[in-house]
């Protein structure tokens, strides 16, 4: 198979050479020359080295006495998340225990009132629901009972049932047989 027809063998020749030629300045046009930041370069290198002894100095004092630090472990926050449709919220009635710590994340998903309310009376919490946007409440209960919450724009009502954090204990009882 011969792609060339001789006739233009000289032009194609031509124009090979002139490809090949071109290729090559611009191969050597797309060096990058760095000798211009050399300076800038060490400059830089000996502003970030310093002795050692001065960083071991620096170190100490940024760090605090680790003997002289206390810590109090507590449980970490429960998260419950919380749901307000246009049938009402989900879960609508929630037990917690006295004295934990939740993280309450309540999401509008009623499309038809976008924005709503939430209302807990009994732990001063008065939140603003925005379709689509989580809010959350931070609730430490720290006495039993029963304490209702609602929405006021659509009467949807729920629950926090607070138990205690250790179940009373029930008295001891003997099997039907024994009796």
């Amino acid at each position: 198979m011969n792609f060339v027809n001789i006739k233009n063998a000289p032009t194609f020749n031509r124009l090979v050479f002139a490809v090949l030629f071109l290729l090559s300045h611009v191969a050597s046009a797309l060096e990058i020359d760095f000798s211009k930041r050399a300076k800038d370069i060490e400059r830089l290198k000996s502003e970030i080295r310093a002795p050692a002894s001065d960083m071991a100095v620096q170190i100490q004092e940024s760090v605090p006495n680790l003997s002289s630090l206390t810590y109090s472990f507590t449980e970490p926050a429960a998260e419950i998340v919380m749901i307000e449709t246009a049938d009402g919220f989900i879960p609508s009635s929630i037990s917690l225990k006295q004295g934990q710590s939740y993280k309450i994340h309540i999401v509008n998903i009623n499309a038809d009132k976008k924005n709503l309310s939430f209302v807990l009376d009994a732990f001063s919490q008065h939140h603003a629901i925005y379709f689509n946007q989580p809010q959350k409440i931070e609730l430490s209960p720290k006495v039993e009972g029963v304490f209702d919450f609602e929405c006021p724009e659509t009467g949807h009502k729920g629950q926090f049932v607070v138990v205690p954090a250790k179940p009373h204990s029930l008295p001891a009882r003997s099997t039907a047989s024994q009796n």
